[in-house]
């Protein structure tokens, strides 16, 4: 089990898969980006926890601006910051797909290699911390929290039918949950630990981020 990072970015992503009939085109299935969330969470020289979230969305959900939000996120992702999030794997691949089909293709070369350094330090993955049904803990954080909007276990069903207006509150409160699970699962249990948590209270209930 690998220990908690002193500076950790937390990556969400929602996406909309569309079916066209285009031969020109390379899949029938494109991948839209609807959204992204990201919590940033740093030691300080003081040896304090720091809280930042940003969450962009494309409430319009044309696909025009995916490419945009890709190197929005991108630009916020420090090469020098370990990634963490739920299925790393399958949210890259679904990110690569973006420029796919795209006439700015070209665009999207930049900020996938930004990704691709910042893989470079050590990934976390939530889906690690569990064996079998790894949403469960996940579920079990969003429940005790309140983290209402999160739908641990329906991301694939509600993709399609989520109310845009909510994409934001949902994406807020998954980074959240998986923050939570991280600290849970990788800190030592101590005063550090008690530490971490009361200032993620006291970030939250300062009505930081999208969340509340």
């Amino acid at each position: 089990m690998p220990n908690y990072p002193t500076d950790l970015t937390v990556i969400d992503c929602d996406f909309r898969k569309v079916t066209v009939n285009n031969a020109d085109q390379f899949s029938r299935h494109l991948v839209y980006l609807r959204g992204f969330a990201l919590l940033r969470v740093r030691q300080s020289e003081t040896g304090n926890l720091e809280f930042n979230e940003a969450i962009a969305t494309d409430l319009a959900e044309t696909g025009d601006v995916s490419l945009d939000l890709l190197t929005n996120l991108a630009e916020q992702v420090d090469p020098d910051s370990a990634i963490g999030g739920w299925q790393l794997a399958r949210l890259v691949a679904s990110l690569v797909r973006l420029p796919r089909d795209s006439e700015r293709e070209q665009d999207g070369i930049r900020p996938l290699m930004r990704f691709t350094a910042a893989l470079a330090q050590q990934p976390l993955d939530a889906r690690w911390l569990a064996t079998g049904k790894a949403t469960i803990p996940l579920h079990q954080i969003a429940v005790s929290r309140g983290y209402s909007a999160a739908d641990w276990g329906e991301r694939e069903k509600d993709a399609l039918q989520l109310n845009p207006a909510l994409v934001e509150r949902r994406l807020s409160h998954r980074v959240r949950s998986i923050w939570v699970a991280f600290a849970q699962s990788l800190m030592a249990v101590g005063d550090d630990r008690r530490r971490a948590f009361a200032a993620f209270d006291q970030w939250e209930s300062k009505g930081k981020g999208k969340g509340r």
